[in-house]
């Protein structure tokens, strides 16, 4: 049986497709956004995040922090984190990986935010993340790992098996991290941009911190935000994170995975790994449909072209 997430994409898919041309799909999809552009501007200002203001600011914040700073007091406890934008192919990962032993699907935890987004600094005063990581010292790392991975193993009720955490937005605090937890194996996904941007568009999020996807100029500014601390990560700590291309592992999962399964330093039989991809067979199967499908409607959007 599909989860019903799949099923709010062959939904989705299903309503597209009945459309006689894809230039009528792509009128329709054009008179929903104008429509949410509408309400967006009736609507209360702070019911929207402003990501992309918040990470564009993350490079300056960062301006000479030593991203070699570690500590490690975690020795034999080990987190995946899958990170990536919403439908960026995180879930077709941790489906196949939580089929195999020893990983345990523990869905999204909000633990990093929960724990980091702001601290406060012997002065008395509350500083927010990233501003506060260039004044840890040295000698606070260690312990804040140790809180770090006990409280992830409480969230996820799970202290023998190797925890995998999708939150998206974990990406945001990889130098926290890396420089609390460098055992932590970091998958980062990624997705055709245009056709990432048009899936996200579709989907109705629950929470009120995507808002921004209700309007396909509010999604390219935040996407293109996103990209520029991609880049400025993958400049400043190249080796820390594994990335996977969402097109690549529907192409040949046994080989993608297999691939960052060797990079993450796990020794997995290709018997197991084979039978995880079967099992999961029937969600990729509809996931690459709608992604095949949504791929016809970005020549009707210029707003994407930007987006490389």
């Amino acid at each position: 049986m599909e989860s019903s997430d799949s099923q709010d994409r062959l939904a989705n898919a299903k309503t597209l497709a009945s459309f006689p041309s894809h230039e009528q799909a792509a009128t329709y999809l054009r008179q929903l956004n104008a429509d949410r552009e509408r309400d967006n501007l009736n609507a209360p200002q702070n019911n929207f995040v402003d990501f992309a203001r918040e990470w564009n600011a993350i490079p300056a914040a960062l301006k000479g922090y030593d991203f070699t700073s570690q500590s490690d007091s975690t020795a034999g406890k080990e987190i995946i984190f899958i990170v990536g934008l919403s439908r960026s192919g995180k879930s077709s990962i941790e489906r196949i990986l939580n089929a195999l032993d020893p990983f345990k699907d523990c869905g999204e935890l909000s633990t990093t935010s929960d724990m980091f987004y702001d601290l406060d600094g012997p002065d008395g005063r509350t500083y927010k993340y990233p501003d506060y990581l260039p004044l840890l010292p040295q000698q606070a790392l260690a312990p804040m790992g140790a809180d770090f991975i006990s409280a992830l193993q409480k969230d996820a009720a799970c202290m023998d098996k190797i925890i995998l955490n999708t939150m998206p937005t974990n990406f945001i605090y990889i130098p926290l991290i890396k420089a609390i937890a460098p055992r932590a194996k970091i998958i980062w996904c990624h997705r055709e941009p245009q056709t990432h941007c048009i899936n996200m568009f579709i989907k109705s999020f629950k929470h009120e911190a995507w808002n921004f996807t209700n309007s396909i100029d509010r999604i390219v500014e935040t996407y293109q935000s996103y990209q520029r601390i991609y880049q400025f990560y993958k400049e400043k700590m190249p080796d820390n994170f594994i990335d996977v291309q969402y097109e690549d592992m529907m192409k040949d999962p046994k080989k993608t995975l297999s691939t960052l399964l060797e990079n993450a330093g796990y020794d997995i039989p290709a018997s197991a790994l084979k039978k995880a991809i079967q099992d999961n067979q029937s969600y990729l199967n509809v996931i690459e449909a709608e992604h095949t499908l949504l791929r016809n409607y970005t020549p009707y959007f210029p707003e994407l072209h930007t987006l490389l």
